[in-house]
């Protein structure tokens, strides 16, 4: 796996990076959730709308369970409150923590799947 520009893995990178982005700006054209920083590479955190810190941490465990069932493996990241208010400006805080969701976009072919992965999550929320 040559370190070259325009290589293979630089390629694959670019892909990883695009589905990423992508994948940031579905989620956040649909209402039940908000992406959080914008994607530097292949990670994407985002949670789920509520009206609170606490009832969006319980939903995104929820939906963590929901997706798997459905075969989608998301990952949980619990955040200080401090750092997510930034993006999360119409939630009331009322914990010193949320718990996020965490999709990682790191294979190529992901680029094509950004579109059934969120037609899967608004499947777990609806």
């Amino acid at each position: 796996m040559p370190l070259e520009k325009g290589g293979e893995f630089a390629n694959d990178l670019g892909c990883s990076l695009s589905a990423a982005r992508n994948f940031h700006a579905r989620l956040d054209a649909i209402e039940f959730f908000t992406p959080l920083m914008a994607p530097e590479l292949d990670i994407v955190v985002y949670a789920v709308n509520a009206a609170d810190t606490t009832t969006a941490s319980a939903s995104a465990r929820r939906l963590f369970d929901s997706a798997a069932d459905k075969g989608l493996h998301l990952a949980l990241i619990e955040l200080p409150v401090s750092l997510t208010g930034h993006w999360l400006t119409d939630i009331e805080v009322n914990s010193d923590s949320i718990t996020c969701l965490r999709s990682v976009l790191m294979k190529p072919e992901h680029q094509d799947w950004t579109q059934r992965i969120v037609a899967i999550l608004e499947e777990c929320v609806a």
